[in-house]
């Protein structure tokens, strides 16, 4: 119905659709909307009564350890290590997490004080590739946690009929790791469910908010 297919398309409302976002929806009915981190609409301010973003993160930009930003030649996303906690976040996703829990705080004496009630967005990007995650997720997968690839995915050759994209991407960050396309393949699983833990830390550090300023029972959360 939105006619969207791609991330670079216009936004609504556009000359092929006049579907409103939700935020503008929920800030017509009188909400307060804020909202973080990656949230394609984030460019039209009529929406929002605040929005960050922290992509800027200096961390992201250099980062401390050697890299090569592109590197089309291999096939799958290597890890990236942030410090123990995650303080660096990937793509600043800690503070995203940290920013949203302050908005409930405030939105919390906000409905008390003047009964506004309030939309929170968050954006969160930790398990889009480069795969960033805290050390302390190293230890909680080993290769043995990787399941083996599908039948059809060895038995047929599938990168045939589809595109490079599908299966390659140019954000890795070590080249080195894994002398084969099997030992890569493990690597980047296992990167990729650290990351989904440290997703999950940040999902979880934004429910508890929710459950200490007692809430939970009030708010309806939707997870994308």
């Amino acid at each position: 119905p939105t006619q969207v297919f791609t991330n670079p398309e216009a936004l609504p409302p556009s000359p092929d659709n006049g579907v409103p976002y939700l935020p503008e929806r929920l800030h017509a009915a009188g909400y307060h909307t804020a909202g973080i981190g990656k949230i394609f609409h984030f460019d039209q301010p009529e929406y929002w009564d605040e929005f960050y973003n922290f992509a800027d993160d200096p961390w992201v930009a250099k980062p401390t350890i050697d890299h090569i930003p592109v590197s089309a030649g291999v096939v799958f996303g290597g890890p990236f290590l942030n410090d123990p906690y995650g303080s660096l976040g990937k793509m600043a996703d800690t503070k995203r997490a940290g920013e949203t829990r302050k908005l409930l705080q405030e939105g919390k004496a906000r409905l008390d004080a003047t009964g506004q009630r309030f939309a929170i967005f968050l954006g969160l990007e930790a398990a889009h590739d480069p795969y960033i995650y805290p050390e302390k997720f190293v230890r909680e997968y080993a290769p043995d946690d990787v399941p083996p690839l599908p039948d059809e995915e060895t038995s047929t050759d599938w990168k045939s009929a589809v595109a490079l994209e599908a299966y390659a991407t140019t954000s890795f960050y070590d080249p080195a790791w894994g002398e084969t396309e099997a030992e890569q393949r493990i690597q980047a699983v296992m990167a990729y469910f650290r990351c989904i833990s440290f997703l999950d830390e940040q999902v979880g550090r934004v429910l508890s908010t929710l459950h200490q300023l007692g809430l939970e029972d009030d708010t309806i959360v939707v997870f994308v």
